[in-house]
């Protein structure tokens, strides 16, 4: 029996057939569009005199809805000029805003390596950050795709695919990737224990920030960001257990209200504050949607401060309102509770995020920090563990620790 060995030429032949093969497939599958390679003359004359700190006449050559023409043209200048910095080497904590506008269209934590050079984001930073208009056909992709322009000003952004789990993102919120041009984007990095990158920064110091209405009135949706849908697993077992003290309770940074709805089904005078005015509407709208027959106890939200309340409290439930604070008003917010909450009452803190990260909101939470806060004004623990992974929230499991706390 004879055996062929093949030459190292045909070999060589070999390999790189299979290597353009897998290549095709691979083009195949991601079907992404590399931006046309220009000559020197010709980058020159696109890029012309923009920069990264001057796009403006990027900006200018933006149009909505885009033109195959322009996006080529504005994908050649973005190259250019970025490189695509912000691609899948770039992941620092911050957030990213329209580089004609400064209108907020991104945060980091939705960034994930996406298959291609350019920026990936699972999603906008809320709804209305992104105006988005739908396409039938782009390139040879066979799922759902939309152009992406500022929601503010329509610049030009970019593309979402709804391919992200297929591409990279295991996020439990994974579907869409946005697909962006680094030169449409300008990131601005928070800093690494304070101040967020919007905002009046004496109100974010004192814990009173701005930001939270800019958001909502943003557009914040059910299910997006930290709104969570429903109130924590955690805080049903423990009303359910009847557990805690009875009488009223406050809930400071209450959102759409999902918590103080729960304590009133369970017989709590139950107050809910925000400083957010949207958000104070959305949870009125909120409890009118809601079938409460014969409900034992009652629900308000009001507008008002955390800080300027005067009331004694049988519970105070705090449950991602220190996290989202500034780390300058941790102080205030533990002299706060001090205050407010009655003699023989009840603290109830649910610890969030404990794991490593910079910046914030939301601030990285440890059981310690909370220790440090509330021990030396004299709170005790008659709990304080990590919460079981079926009690948390999607996404927030090993995580999220439980404390209670007394005046000793």
């Amino acid at each position: 029996n004879h055996v062929y060995f093949p030459s190292a030429k045909e070999k060589e032949f070999g390999r790189k057939k299979l290597e353009d093969s897998k290549m095709e497939k691979e083009k195949e599958l991601w079907a992404c569009r590399m931006p046309e390679r220009l000559s020197k003359e010709e980058e020159k004359k696109v890029v012309g005199s923009v920069t990264r700190d001057n796009p403006s006449k990027y900006h200018e050559a933006s149009s909505c809805p885009i033109t195959r023409e322009l996006e080529v043209k504005l994908e050649a200048i973005s190259l250019a000029v970025t490189k695509e910095d912000y691609g899948n080497s770039f992941f620092e904590d911050g957030t990213y805003v329209c580089t004609q506008c400064g209108h907020l269209l991104y945060s980091s934590e939705a960034k994930f390596k996406g298959p291609c050079l350019w920026p990936s984001f699972r999603e906008g930073i809320v709804d209305s950050a992104l105006h988005i208009i739908d396409v039938e056909k782009y390139n040879n992709y066979t799922c759902p795709v939309g152009e992406l322009y500022c929601g503010k000003c329509h610049l030009f952004v970019g593309h979402r695919f709804l391919d992200g789990k297929e591409h990279g993102d295991d996020h439990e919120r994974a579907g869409w990737r946005h697909c962006v041009l680094s030169l449409s984007i300008q990131h601005q990095k928070h800093s690494t224990e304070r101040r967020p990158p919007f905002g009046n920064e004496e109100l974010t110091l004192k814990g009173e920030s701005d930001r939270w209405e800019m958001i909502w009135s943003g557009g914040l949706s059910v299910g997006d960001r930290w709104d969570t849908g429903v109130p924590s697993p955690m805080l049903v077992k423990l009303l359910n257990d009847d557990t805690l003290p009875k009488g009223k309770v406050l809930v400071p940074g209450c959102g759409r209200g999902y918590a103080p709805i729960e304590f009133a089904k369970h017989g709590y005078e139950a107050l809910g504050v925000d400083i957010s005015d949207t958000a104070v509407k959305q949870a009125h709208d909120f409890i009118q949607t809601q079938d409460l027959p014969g409900l034992s106890g009652s629900v308000k939200v009001e507008l008002r401060s955390f800080f300027e309340l005067s009331d004694k409290f049988n519970v105070v439930y705090d449950y991602t309102f220190l996290c989202a604070m500034d780390p300058e008003a941790r102080n205030r917010w533990a002299d706060q509770m001090r205050a407010i909450v009655a003699d023989d009452g009840e603290l109830v803190t649910m610890i969030f995020p404990i794991r490593e990260k910079e910046g914030g909101p939301p601030y990285q939470m440890s059981i310690e920090l909370v220790q440090s806060l509330l021990e030396p004004r004299g709170f005790k623990s008659i709990y304080l563990e990590m919460v079981p992974d079926d009690l948390c929230h999607k996404g927030r499991e090993g995580a999220t620790a439980l404390g209670r706390w007394v005046l000793a």
